[in-house]
């Protein structure tokens, strides 16, 4: 089911990382959306390779900094005036090197009150002589507002009670006085919060607007739940394929306010989103990101809230659904099936594409040349080849190649159908994609052949069927969980070693289980692993 045609890997440079002309290097828009808003407001950030004039001591002097990246930023902030900054936080790390780094928050001030919402973050590296590395900022250029409140606190709490509709003598839990956007227009505030209300008051306590309130719910919400989607085992979709509700793990969750979070491999999620926010699931996630050539790629969002449980599909789904929940289960599966058995997750890499529904008939293969895996719709007598010993198949290709390239056509087949077989304890494979009819089974008795030459998918057999009897052996012997365990302890550490086809492959699993160097006196298991051997005549590659 491998579609063989292998690319060539290319390294790209790309422009603005190849080559570096300057101390100080943009690392994006200075500006977000493009350029200055109209109240002024710019933010970005930059590297730098700016000495200071002195060491900073125990606490960061803000003269010192913001004289060190003035030159730098200027056109974007305007000029940084030391009285205009106060240091909110300053922290300390270290690179694996062993040097020291400053982090130093400051915060925009005008007049002695905070601009809410604005810093300018820098990361100083220690030494001789001490050196900004890098800045952060959101500020406001030229930012001139009156500081004089002529309203006063107490005056502006009873505003805010009667704003939030509390009682009189409601108690006022938090209160200051700082500089805020307000519709485009920065105004000196009295940002008051009253017990019995979420919403928190903007009373502006200058100028022309003076006694203006205006109420900001600044609630964020640590929406939790589940996300599920409908799936089908042990068949094809809209076939024989049962259709069960099964958790969608390591899938990615979204807000419109753009976070995101992970589900675990229950589907649970915790998502910070703010209140109104919608809450959406598409079927991407660290496995795979799963489209489809017919219909609508399934998706599932809500109004983020305390709960908000998304299930992607239902029981009346049809085959072209049911197809893409059911490829994105079993990849994920697969993968974490592999690193929890010593595959690298760096060799694995990004998310896979998934093609689903292709109007093509009686296949599924993966593609070296984009790291996809393509399962066809159903037609010419098969069903939908999104089933989940296809998928395990066809991303056991993908497991191969990511080791070191794929060597050798006939094992990595059998590579796929062992995968299969291991993860779904039981032999059939690809099940149902021919109504009700498997077409394989890694418990054969294929023979090896004299040379090893024959059809890939031939071939496949004899490591399938080898594995398979190692396993079913060792269970025998050790029992379920010991010899599930050891079976894969012996067979899987041959995806990494990349062996470069069965015989060799089966020869490394009996190295595996020798204890002395010497396999002429045979191995610990021996008794179940050259009968497994010569049930496909493989027994050679030990003598």
């Amino acid at each position: 089911m491998v579609r063989t045609a292998l690319g060539a890997a290319l390294a790209l440079c790309l422009a603005a990382a190849c080559s570096q002309d300057s101390d100080s290097t943009s690392l994006g828009d200075p500006v977000e959306g493009g350029g200055e808003t109209g109240n002024g407001l710019v933010s970005g950030g930059q590297l730098h390779k700016a000495p200071l004039a002195a060491s900073l001591g125990a606490t960061a002097d803000p003269a010192l900094l913001l004289a060190a990246v003035e030159r730098d930023l200027v056109d974007q902030t305007g000029p940084l005036d030391p009285e205009q900054f106060v240091v909110r936080t300053e922290s300390t790390s270290t690179t694996a090197s062993g040097a020291a780094l400053r982090h130093v928050d400051f915060q925009q001030t005008v007049g002695g009150v905070p601009v809410h919402g604005t810093h300018l973050q820098l990361t100083v590296r220690d030494g001789s002589p001490p050196m900004v590395l890098s800045s952060s900022f959101r500020l406001y250029r030229g930012a001139d507002v009156d500081t004089t409140a002529s309203v006063d606190g107490d005056k502006a709490a009873g505003m805010a009670r009667q704003s939030l509709s509390t009682a009189a003598s409601a108690e006022v839990v938090d209160q200051q006085l700082e500089v805020r956007d307000m519709d485009g227009t920065l105004e000196l505030v009295w940002a008051t919060a009253v017990r019995g209300s979420h919403d928190r008051s903007m009373v502006i306590a200058s100028g022309p607007r003076a006694g203006q309130v205006t109420n900001v719910d600044e609630r964020v919400y640590e929406t939790t739940g589940n996300v599920s989607g409908f799936v089908v085992t042990g068949g094809a979709p809209g076939a024989l394929g049962v259709v069960t509700q099964a958790a969608l793990a390591n899938l990615t969750v979204s807000s419109g306010a753009g976070a995101t979070a992970s589900t675990d491999a229950a589907g649970n999620y915790v998502l910070d989103a703010t209140d109104g926010d919608t809450v959406t699931a598409n079927l991407n996630g660290t496995a795979a990101s799963v489209g489809t050539d017919v219909g609508e790629p399934l998706s599932a969002s809500g109004t983020a809230a305390a709960t908000l449980d998304l299930v992607l599909g239902s029981e009346a789904s049809g085959e072209a659904e049911l197809a893409q929940a059911t490829a994105y289960v079993f990849a994920d599966v697969e993968r974490s099936f592999a690193e929890a058995n010593g595959i690298d997750p760096a060799d694995l890499g990004e998310p896979l594409t998934i093609n689903t529904n292709i109007a093509d008939v009686c296949n599924a293969f993966f593609s070296p040349f984009d790291r996809s895996l393509n399962f066809f719709a159903s037609g010419g007598g098969c069903n939908n080849s999104a089933t989940d010993s296809i998928t395990f198949h066809e991303h056991g290709h993908f497991i191969d190649d990511a080791e070191g390239g794929i060597q050798d056509g006939g094992l990595s087949e059998g590579w796929g159908d062992t995968l299969s077989c291991f993860i779904l304890g039981t032999p059939d494979v690809g099940f149902d994609l021919l109504p009700g009819e498997a077409i394989r089974s890694c418990d054969n008795d294929y023979q090896f052949p004299p040379g090893g030459n024959d059809e890939v998918h031939n071939l496949g057999q004899a490591w399938a069927g080898f594995t398979f009897l190692v396993r079913e052996g060792l269970i025998a012997k050790l029992g379920d969980v010991d010899g599930d365990a050891l079976a894969r302890a012996l067979v899987i550490p041959s995806l990494p070693s990349n062996a470069a086809d069965i015989p060799t492959a089966v020869r490394e699993v009996f190295l595996r289980d020798d204890d002395d160097g010497d396999l002429s006196n045979g191995t610990p298991n021996s008794d179940v692993l050259l009968p497994a051997a010569q049930a496909h005549a493989l027994d050679f590659v030990v003598q």
